[in-house]
């Protein structure tokens, strides 16, 4: 979910999968005697729990990626009045950028 905004979580997430993997394979080979009972009740949860994961993974990564604050210099001049807060960016911004990439993607996950 947070991999757009911190990139080193994906060969994190690798690697503890791997592991995972190896650690399982081992334990069944060598450790348990009898293998545990899975139905496919557990997979089909598991599914359903992870469809959502890419949705969020597009969703904050819009927002990370169109929040300039996050990369410019600066921030924004702090105001102390009663109106609105301005977040010093658009919602939908006239020009491309990488921020569009990310709308795309989650617009075809969902389509498909």
């Amino acid at each position: 979910m947070y991999g757009m905004m911190i990139p080193m979580l994906f060969p994190i997430a690798l690697l503890g999968l791997c592991n995972m993997y190896v650690n399982e394979r081992f334990l069944l080979a060598y450790y348990y005697k009898k293998p545990p009972r899975y139905d496919m009740e557990v997979h089909l949860s598991a599914l359903r729990r992870i469809k959502l994961a890419p949705i969020l993974m597009f969703l904050l990564g819009y927002w990370a990626i169109g929040n300039r604050q996050m990369f410019d210099k600066e921030p924004n001049a702090k105001e102390y009045n009663c109106l609105p807060a301005d977040p010093g960016h658009p919602l939908f911004s006239p020009h491309w950028d990488a921020t569009y990439v990310c709308l795309i993607f989650l617009i075809i996950y969902v389509l498909v």
